[in-house]
């Protein structure tokens, strides 16, 4: 369940991110959030790696 929710969270992560280019008044923003799923979503997958 960690495993499949950490990576959801890197691909929405990483789409978010790439949206940002798009939105240039709202750049920073959606590159912090983005940022911060990304990291969040692979520390959930390391954290459900010993579980597999």
């Amino acid at each position: 369940m960690l495993f499949i929710l950490g990576t959801m969270t890197f691909v929405v992560g990483t789409a978010i991110v790439v949206a940002s280019g798009r939105y240039p008044s709202r750049k920073t923003r959606l590159e912090s959030w983005g940022g911060g799923c990304v990291v969040g979503g692979i520390a959930l997958i390391g954290l459900a790696f010993p579980m597999i």
